[in-house]
């Protein structure tokens, strides 16, 4: 056994896909210790960006949560779940979670934007291993058959003093592996620096992490030093921009405060993720997970990590008549 924790995140929003994704997820990584769901079904907060009562009506959130529970005990049927972990309103753990995290006593569990921020510090704090590797529950992976992107990258990890986490490639190849040309995606929004193996940076997407959680124990509370303190301090006085998403939180401070992400090259595991979950990306996921398990992808998707939905379309229609 490999010594990290599979954990995957799953809400209310996640309901159209995640039975097809998450077994997925499970069974690409059976060298896992162990694996574990975290499940939130808190409503998010009025904040000045979003209206819960328009985006998340009560009753309504009400009955998808408890298509949730429903779909948790379909998932431990189908794949091995070691635990479950549910956060709902009123835990005492939001409470601690966010005093750990954030450095103050806050019974919020959502960001600004209305996104989970208290499901993700769960994420990293209830496992017992050092390492945990974390999935949204609408990631998409490629990865060879025998090969465990997870595994290989914990040495290097250990090897590499600032490295807080690590990654598969975040897109499908778009030059050729282990060339002069070859980079982690297009257009990145953050420096990547080559080094053996891989790619540094110090963004860090919840999306997929797998997270040195002794290393991130050094950078908590994440909001540190008088300048940041004093610019959330503000944001939290006056309710814009507050809370942060993690990823700010994590770039903005243990980023900061040198902490990297190590981005491997290895082909043989990639990313994918959708950033429309709409009917035409439900009609075409199982050929998406199908072709991406083999290794297959349309030329227009390389080196982007958010699907090209009608690239995709096109790509599968081709590939059916083949």
């Amino acid at each position: 056994m490999s010594d990290y924790t599979l954990q995957i995140n799953l809400s209310p929003g996640d309901l159209a896909y995640a039975e097809r994704t998450i077994p997925a997820l499970v069974r690409a990584h059976p060298s896992a210790a162990t694996v574990l769901l975290v499940v939130d079904l808190c409503r998010p907060e009025r904040t000045a960006a979003i209206d819960p009562d328009k985006r998340f009506p009560v009753a309504d959130f009400r009955k998808r949560c408890d298509a949730t529970r429903e779909l948790v005990e379909r998932l431990r049927s189908l794949v091995p779940i070691d635990d479950v972990y549910t956060i709902e309103p009123g835990d005492p753990l939001i409470a601690r979670l966010n005093r750990r995290f954030l450095g103050i006593d806050i019974r919020r569990t959502h960001d600004f934007m209305g996104c989970a921020l208290t499901a993700y510090f769960a994420a990293f704090e209830l496992p017992t291993t050092r390492f945990v590797l974390h999935y949204d529950a609408d990631m998409i992976l490629h990865q060879e058959h025998g090969f465990d992107w997870a595994a290989a990258a914990i040495p290097r990890m250990v090897t590499q003093p600032t490295t807080l986490a690590a990654v598969p490639r975040l897109t499908p190849p778009f030059h050729a592996p282990g060339s002069s040309q070859d980079q982690p995606e297009r257009n990145s929004g953050v420096m990547q620096a080559r080094v053996q193996g891989g790619w540094l940076d110090d963004w860090f997407s919840t999306r997929c992490l797998l997270v040195d959680r002794e290393m991130l124990a050094r950078h908590l509370p994440l909001p540190c030093g008088f300048q940041r303190l004093a610019v959330y301090t503000a944001r939290w006085i006056t309710g814009r921009g507050w809370p942060p998403s993690p990823e700010l939180l994590l770039h903005q401070n243990a980023g900061a405060g040198g902490a990297r992400r190590f981005i491997l090259d290895d082909p043989r595991a990639w990313l994918l993720h959708p950033n429309r979950k709409d009917a035409i990306f439900l009609e075409l996921l199982d050929g998406i997970m199908a072709a991406a398990s083999r290794g297959a992808f349309p030329a227009e998707q390389g080196g982007w990590q958010d699907l090209r939905l009608d690239a995709w379309g096109e790509f599968l229609r081709n590939d059916s008549q083949a």
